[in-house]
């Protein structure tokens, strides 16, 4: 996992989202029941590798309810149309199971949320806590999410870019971001050439896991493997 041009921000930071022209596809992808195992172990049990102790970047998702929502480009959404659900039951779902006292909006009524509002990327942070009635709204744009290596579709490698935001009911203005970062997850790991002895399907599931964990670990303490 790789983390880019990381920001924070305060209170009254006047970082604004991105404009957002997406319209979220209508296809769900099933997250359970299909084997991701292949080459997540590669190349980590090395000698020289050791396990440390990472502290949250931004720690006001405890004790609060959060809503994600994921948008994603018209190019994406036309290649992965339930890329934005997938992405976003992730997230959820780590998030849920990972910082202390949150309450996480199911993913499926904030997707259903998405569709019957199809220009929601376009309205102000406040006016999405408000409907959707959450005290933090965890935003992911996706800039990048693809399952094969750049202009060769016979070697598979996952990756998934996303520019993430928190906006918060309690903030100055909460038009704005108090949060951001931006989060870059490989899969297969340690293989920046590819496999050819995968499928689609495994691919993008290992790519959703790494992923989902990521941008979740932004949120809590956890542990990392460095050289």
């Amino acid at each position: 996992m790789i983390r880019l041009n990381l920001l924070h921000l305060d209170r009254q930071s006047t970082v604004m989202r991105p404009a957002v022209c997406a319209v979220l596809g209508l296809v769900s992808l099933g997250l359970t029941g299909c084997n991701i195992l292949g080459w997540v172990a590669h190349g980590v049990a090395g000698d020289n590798k050791t396990t440390v102790r990472v502290n949250a970047e931004y720690t006001g998702l405890a004790n609060q309810s959060v809503a994600v929502l994921v948008s994603a480009d018209e190019y994406t959404l036309y290649r992965y149309p339930d890329a934005p659900l997938a992405v976003g039951k992730a997230i959820a779902g780590r998030i849920a199971t990972g910082v202390e006292g949150v309450t996480v909006l199911d993913p499926n009524q904030v997707f259903e949320f998405q569709r019957r509002n199809s220009y929601w990327d376009a309205s102000p942070y406040s006016q999405l806590l408000e409907k959707l009635k959450v005290s933090r709204i965890v935003h992911v744009d996706l800039v990048q999410y693809t399952t094969h290596e750049p202009g060769n579709k016979h070697v598979w490698q996952g990756v998934i870019v996303g520019q993430v935001y928190v906006a918060s009911s309690q903030a100055e203005e909460p038009n704005n971001a108090v949060y951001a970062s931006t989060v870059k997850s490989a899969y297969p790991p340690d293989r920046p050439l590819g496999v050819v002895d995968a499928d689609e399907r495994e691919i993008e599931l290992g790519t959703l896991n790494a992923f989902g964990q990521a941008v979740a670990d932004l949120f809590q303490q956890h542990e990392e493997t460095k050289d």
